[in-house]
Order: C-alpha cells, then sequence, then structure tokens
C-alpha cells in the first residue's frame, strides 16, 4: 500500500504519526490511567481532564502538548477566558484546542489569561485566539496536531508562543518582586535573603499541600473565605 493511500485513512495517518513523530492520543481517563508512560503526569491530566472537560490529550515523545475539548455549541466568551485561564494556570500543555461542529479554535499556554468576567468576542480573538480553522473535522485536527509535533506550528505562530508570558516565567516574576520587598530596607525591618528565600519555599510546599488535598487552610484559619485560583 502507498503513502497516499495510507494517509488518505484518519486512523491509519494516526497510526502513522503515532510511530513516525512519537504521537500518542489519550481519549479516556482509563486510557490515561493504564498508560506506563503517562505516569509522570498523571495526576495533572486527570485534573486537567475533569476541570477543562477534555476529550482528549494529546502526548508528544512523552509530554503531554495538546488538550482538546469537543463542544456541541459554540461557547460564550466568559467560558472560554476561564478554560483558558484554568489551561495557562497548570502549566503543562502548550496548545489547547476548542472545537465545535464548524470549527477549530487554537489557544496557547504562552499568552497571559484576560479576566473571564470582563471577556468579550473582541477580546478573545485580540488576546487570546491563537487562530480559528474552519475545519472541525479529525484529519484538519491530526494535520494541526502534527506541525505542532514537528514544531512547524510554533515557528508560524511564534508570537503566540512567548515563554515570557508562561506561568513558570508569571510566577519567578512574582517571586523576585516579593522576595525584593521583604528584603528592602523599610520601616519595619527587612530580613536577610536567605531568610526570604526560605520563606517563600514554605510557602511554596503549603500552596502544594494545598492542591494536593493534603491539608485545608479552612483547618487551621477558620472563619475566613478562601478562593481557589488554580
Amino acid at each position: 500500500m502507498s503513502i497516499v493511500k495510507i494517509m488518505e485513512s484518519s486512523t491509519s495517518r494516526l497510526s502513522l504519526l503515532d510511530s513516525v513523530t512519537g504521537i500518542r492520543t489519550y481519549r479516556s481517563v482509563d486510557e490515561i490511567l493504564s498508560a506506563n508512560e503517562a505516569w509522570a503526569h498523571q495526576h495533572l491530566l486527570l485534573k486537567a481532564w475533569k476541570e477543562l472537560q477534555l476529550t482528549s490529550v494529546c502526548s508528544i515523545n512523552g509530554l503531554p502538548t495538546v488538550y482538546v475539548r469537543n463542544n456541541s455549541q459554540a461557547l460564550t466568551p466568559q467560558d472560554i477566558a476561564e478554560l483558558h485561564r484554568k489551561f495557562w494556570n497548570q502549566g503543562l500543555a502548550t496548545v489547547f484546542l476548542l472545537l465545535d461542529p464548524n470549527r477549530i479554535r487554537v489557544f496557547s499556554a504562552m499568552v497571559a489569561p484576560i479576566d473571564p468576567l470582563k471577556a468579550t468576542e473582541a477580546d478573545i480573538a485580540e488576546s487570546l485566539l491563537v487562530e480559528a480553522i474552519d475545519d472541525a473535522t479529525q484529519a484538519a485536527q491530526d494535520d494541526l496536531v502534527l506541525k505542532i509535533a514537528t514544531g512547524q506550528y510554533y515557528t508560524s505562530k511564534s508570537d503566540w508562543f512567548d515563554p515570557d508570558q508562561a506561568i513558570d516565567s508569571y510566577l519567578l516574576r512574582n517571586l523576585e518582586a516579593v522576595r525584593d520587598e521583604l528584603i528592602r530596607d523599610n520601616a519595619n525591618g527587612r530580613l536577610a535573603a536567605v531568610t526570604a528565600h526560605a520563606f517563600l519555599g514554605r510557602i511554596l510546599f503549603v500552596c502544594y499541600l494545598c492542591h494536593r488535598g493534603i491539608i485545608n487552610l479552612s483547618t487551621y484559619f477558620p472563619n475566613t473565605n478562601w478562593r481557589v485560583v488554580c
């Protein structure tokens, strides 16, 4: 059978992509749980699957890279902005595909989120949307994933994939700003840099414990309203 004939079949194309480019697609929670290569990212994948209501995840060379959500109808701008905020805040996959019956909308994890409560269609188009593809077929989705896997997509859309806009860079900038404030001379004195670093390290560890559900801040600080932002 010729390569051309193989590529005419979506199923065969996916199989070919898997073997040539290292793409692996998970289409259910059970597939994620049973995949040995997904074990390192299993907790985050299951969280994303639930919170973003994913329909599939594409992993490239063992790294979850593309999240896919299929919708029967178009979402509101507020819903889209909230989904992007959660996707960006996780910091695992780099591309989020929102599919409806007529198109594929592409979003990047390297674009800072906007306020979901104030988001409009114009805001989504101007600030978040990498592109909209007026073809929601499986073949169009497969071709897009292949471009991502080869790096071609990142090169052609480089303005939308700025590492400085990713959650990791955002976190580091905020930690540096807090550190600088803690060690700065003021009326309340200052901390030594090593003490400030230790303090911030403890905060990050507590955040990890809260995120994993090991502790609950309301147990230690009752009568205080806590809001989960990730």
